[in-house]
């Protein structure tokens, strides 16, 4: 049973669906996300990203890229949000 299968049980939500992506917030210190076509658009107050599967934007404050390789990227800065858009 894989680490989201158990807390779906635990939490009596049933099976998880597959989203095709993967996020991680770090806080407000970062966000780490998994399954990146593309990115759209960057600026260090907004992040577009194209997924697998949908697209998303991170907004904040001093954002950098400190990874983008293999359908991953790692943002560090002050994250404010993450929306799927």
């Amino acid at each position: 049973m894989s680490f989201i299968d158990s807390i779906a049980k635990a939490l009596n939500v049933g099976e998880m669906l597959p989203t095709g992506y993967r996020i991680e917030i770090l806080g407000e210190k970062g966000v780490y996300i998994e399954g990146v076509k593309f990115l759209k658009g960057y600026s260090p107050e907004k992040v577009e990203i194209i997924l697998k599967k949908g697209s998303l934007v991170v907004k904040g404050e001093n954002l950098i890229i400190s990874k983008y390789c293999c359908g991953d990227i790692a943002l560090i800065g002050k994250v404010k949000t993450v929306e799927r858009v």
